[in-house]
């Protein structure tokens, strides 16, 4: 699993003298973990300021590529894009990053599918490591005309010939997103678009869509 890690300083891994506070970042069905660069760019630069008064106080933010996302592994078999997957793989990583920075619990941040995956590590019984879980665009309620949007663009596989019709293509499907400022918007694109030659394995995710709905449990 790829994942992007912001601190405060050197974290001493392991370490029985400071205290360190772990953030862990989900991201969306369709998205990355480079959605939360400016989310962990503010923590960390709050948390910094906190720590002048308490330097044992070590923050580490991790915003992570779920399977088939960004720079993690596609999977061959398409039917593993489902919530057990993403679930049983997030557990692991939470287990190995409360070993790693000596602390119990994590704060979990999930936007959307993040978030789901979020509840669903407590219906698994790894909510044993979070100690706050923020949900954002996510509830227990799923509105039908959200996943109906979704499915517009979720598996499509569109080309672009020049940046700025990329960015105008994910400003429109991603309007919902809220007021970005420009230079928000270049970063989603640009994290966004793979070259030409990339093949069309994360189409798979997809299937995700179905697994949202409210006839089916998420978690299994």
């Amino acid at each position: 699993m790829a994942y992007c890690q912001w601190t405060t300083g050197s974290p001493l891994l392991g370490s029985h003298t400071a205290q360190q506070r772990v953030v862990v970042c989900v991201h969306g069905l369709t998205r990355n973990n480079r959605d939360f660069d400016f989310l962990a760019q503010t923590i960390v630069k709050a948390s910094s300021n906190l720590s002048r008064s308490d330097p044992q106080v070590i923050w580490t933010v991790y915003s992570v590529d779920v399977v088939g996302r960004g720079k993690s592994d596609w999977l061959e078999d398409k039917t593993k894009y489902a919530y057990s997957t993403y679930t049983k793989d997030l557990a692991a990583f939470l287990e190995h990053v409360t070993t790693s920075h000596n602390v119990a619990k994590v704060d979990y941040i999930g936007t959307s599918m993040g978030g789901i995956i979020g509840m669903c590590l407590f219906f698994a019984g790894a909510g044993k490591y979070i100690n706050t879980l923020t949900l954002n665009d996510i509830g227990a309620l799923v509105p039908a005309v959200g996943l109906a949007r979704m499915a517009d663009y979720v598996g499509k596989d569109p080309r672009f010939q020049e940046f700025d019709i990329a960015e105008a293509y994910f400003r429109k499907i991603f309007q919902p997103f809220g007021p970005l400022t420009s230079e928000q918007w270049k970063h989603i694109t640009m994290y966004s678009i793979v070259p030409d030659t990339a093949t069309d394995k994360h189409k798979g995710i997809a299937r995700t869509l179905s697994s949202s709905c409210p006839h089916n449990h998420p978690c299994t």
